[in-house]
């Protein structure tokens, strides 16, 4: 609750935009329309209510002796993973988009700084255990990264948002599955 504050929902709102954008988009140009909308339509609903639900069922069930440890590493993964897409694809909106900012500046220096950020904490938290973690979850971000390649030609801040929620319950699903 206190990210979902901190952050004023943003990332949340990403991800229902996002979701409402691949659902009635038939094409990149309808998908990048209807993300702009400030209007959440049924798949964005659905989709917050089944990531917030999951986020829930993994914090619910991690052991207690690791709770605190896959509540710092979730966000660390998280923000990482926005670096890793704002250095790594096009923007898609000009300047005027909420991340145009945010991936004007990102280049390799903050993708070897935020890389090297997380490694360090998945080590000081699981140890080697820790890298493995970060080794699939920079398998799921190469899949993020295609996909928006493909389907967008790039990303928004809602992609960066979304694609950070989605890293978020993904780093906590592979917490549970190899910790």
């Amino acid at each position: 609750l206190l990210m979902i504050v901190m952050t004023g929902a943003l990332h949340l709102d990403g991800i229902a935009d996002l979701l409402d954008g691949l659902a009635g988009g038939k094409d990149r140009e309808g998908i990048l329309h209807i993300m702009k909308d400030s209007r959440v339509g049924a798949m964005g609903v659905v989709g917050l209510v089944m990531l917030l639900l999951l986020k829930y069922l993994c914090l619910f069930n991690l052991p207690l002796e690791i709770k605190s440890a896959g509540l710092i590493f979730m966000p660390a993964a998280g923000r990482w993973v926005q670096v890793v897409l704002a250095a790594s694809c096009r923007y898609l909106r000009g300047s005027e988009g909420t991340g145009a900012v945010f991936v004007e500046h990102a280049g390799e220096r903050e993708l070897l700084i935020a890389s090297g950020t997380l490694i360090a904490v998945a080590l000081v938290l699981f140890g080697m255990q820790g890298i493995f973690l970060v080794f699939l979850l920079g398998i799921a971000v190469m899949v993020l990264i295609k996909y928006f390649e493909m389907r967008l030609g790039g990303v928004t801040g809602d992609v960066l948002g979304a694609a950070s929620e989605l890293i978020e319950v993904l780093s906590l699903l592979l917490v549970l599955a190899v910790i």
